[in-house]
């Protein structure tokens, strides 16, 4: 799976979202899912997706 990110061809390895308007939608400003690379993962505005299976097994 490839990065979402505008020019990057680098490997996704992380499942997130962005806050934002997805261009030609009707809806106002929702949570965007993307795929990131290690890089784009620490760009401000992704939100890591959480894995509820894993976070159970922690509590």
């Amino acid at each position: 799976m490839k990065c979402d990110y505008k020019a990057c061809a680098e490997k996704a390895t992380t499942k997130g979202y962005v806050y934002g308007h997805e261009k030609g939608s009707e809806q106002s400003d929702r949570l965007i899912p993307v795929n990131a690379c290690d890089k784009h993962k620490h760009v401000g505005g992704f939100f890591e997706a959480v894995d509820e299976r894993k976070r159970a097994n922690r509590e």
